[in-house]
């Protein structure tokens, strides 16, 4: 993921600033407009899907001159009119986050584009048509630096870059339960799934739902009955376009104390769904639903079995599934996620302890001086 806490030189301004010139009642603007609220889950898909759109046409935003409407003297492209419904968008971001390279490119040209023409994009979609003879330029120029940032390395790189976390966490999980195993003759593994009920999902962030996780976890420290004799555990956050931001739990427990797991799993859903949400909170125990499953993984697993800690150990792999893979339907990767925090962890690792991996490639700094060479502003589309 991308940073946005960093500085920018020349014109350009840190995006806590920038965010903090979005007036603060822009929620009443998307009212009266006829614009509905969106979560923050659905409102990065949106971008991801216009972003897509972009780079899959060549047409700019406005067209002046020729083709231009007689009343207006412009003409909405398509993709023109796509920007003008994701532009709203804009306030829901800070500068406090991390982001996916989508998402990314497409706050940076706004960005940038404010920063160069003065301007508050997030308005223009308000009054569309008095304003947009004036914008053009400034609209033209956010599809083109969206273009411009799709061929730069660090946005190409995105999906390897997660294929490559995932190869790492899958990696770790082995390792991670292959040593429980060899230092525990039972285990007992419990599958929970959390996540939030539909309509808790509007105002849901994905830093809630890791102060959540946190506070969950945190029970553990303090003693709680359904946590006694865990030997371990794994968490991995996914956000999902049907079941929205969720974690997968894997808890391993002393196979030779404990027993049960059907009800250790259905105490471990109650404090979430209860205790840590409030009641908004929803769950899953697949230790109850183990006929759903080919390769059964939980349950109680003996080392002296090696055909069951094998299913043991591909079935904790799944947290760390490849989200690009050819069988994956929905893309359930975090696209924003506090900064410099990770969507995985295990209980021998802190929520937000740092780790090495791969080399990152960090998005190139542009000012108004290397546009010059860029189409806009200097010229007009006209087909």
């Amino acid at each position: 993921m991308i940073s946005c806490k960093t500085q920018r030189l020349g014109i350009h301004i840190p995006l806590q600033e920038y965010r903090r010139q979005v007036s603060p009642d822009l929620p009443m603007l998307w009212r009266m407009a006829g614009f509905k609220p969106v979560s923050q889950s659905r409102a990065l898909r949106d971008i991801e899907a216009f972003v897509d759109k972009v780079l899959s046409s060549s047409e700019p935003a406005i067209i002046e001159g020729c083709h231009a409407s007689p009343v207006f003297g412009v003409s909405v492209t398509r993709i023109g009119r796509e920007l003008l419904e994701t532009l709203p968008l804009l306030g829901l971001f800070d500068s406090e986050h991390d982001y996916t390279e989508k998402p990314y490119a497409f706050l940076d040209a706004c960005w940038l584009i404010e920063s160069m023409y003065r301007i508050d994009l997030s308005r223009v979609w308000a009054d569309p048509h008095a304003q947009l003879a004036s914008y053009s330029d400034a609209l033209n120029g956010v599809v083109d630096k969206i273009r411009l940032s799709a061929r730069q390395e660090w946005f190409r790189r995105g999906p390897s870059d997660r294929r490559y976390e995932a190869g790492y966490r899958a990696n770790k999980i082995r390792q991670y339960v292959s040593g429980l195993l060899q230092r525990h003759a039972k285990l007992l593994l419990v599958r929970v799934d959390l996540g939030y009920a539909r309509f808790a999902r509007q105002s849901l962030t994905i830093g809630r739902l890791r102060d959540d996780l946190r506070e969950f976890l945190f029970l553990k420290e303090r003693g709680h009955p359904a946590f006694q004799h865990l030997v371990g555990y794994i968490w991995a956050i996914e956000d999902g376009h049907r079941k929205g931001p969720h974690v997968h739990l894997l808890l391993i427990y002393n196979g030779a104390a404990v027993w049960q797991d059907v009800n250790i799993g259905r105490t471990v859903c109650g404090l979430w769904e209860n205790r840590v949400t409030g009641g908004v909170g929803t769950s899953r125990n697949c230790n109850a639903k183990k006929e759903e499953y080919e390769e059964l993984g939980i349950g109680l697993i003996e080392r002296h079995d090696p055909d069951a800690c094998e299913r043991a150990v591909f079935f904790a792999t799944y947290l760390a599934k490849d989200p690009h893979g050819p069988d994956i339907e929905d893309s359930q990767y975090v696209r924003m996620k506090p900064a410099g925090t990770d969507v995985f962890g295990t209980g021998e690792q802190g929520m937000d302890e740092s780790r090495s991996g791969r080399p990152r490639i960090l998005p190139q700094t542009w000012t108004a001086e290397d546009m010059h060479n860029v189409r806009w502003p200097n010229s007009r589309w006209c087909r």
